[in-house]
């Protein structure tokens, strides 16, 4: 498809263009069915739990061992 953009916009307003990536079904199928395998432990992933009210920090102050953090609210 065809893309219309204003250069004048993307220059001198300095506004980033980005495309977005999708994954085919079947590679989302493959990908659920190795998640569900227990083959890796996924769950030592989530590092850190956060309420609503800690986020803001938690961006601000990132913990050094920070992998990725659950959002609980």
């Amino acid at each position: 498809a065809a893309l219309r953009v204003d250069a004048y916009r993307l220059h001198y307003e300095e506004l980033t263009l980005r495309g977005a990536f999708h994954h085919a079904p079947r590679h989302v199928r493959t990908a659920l069915v190795f998640l569900a395998s227990g083959a890796y432990p996924w769950e030592r992933l989530v590092t850190h739990h956060v309420g609503l009210d800690g986020v803001a920090r938690l961006l601000a102050e990132p913990p050094r061992d920070l992998l990725k953090a659950a959002v609980v609210p």
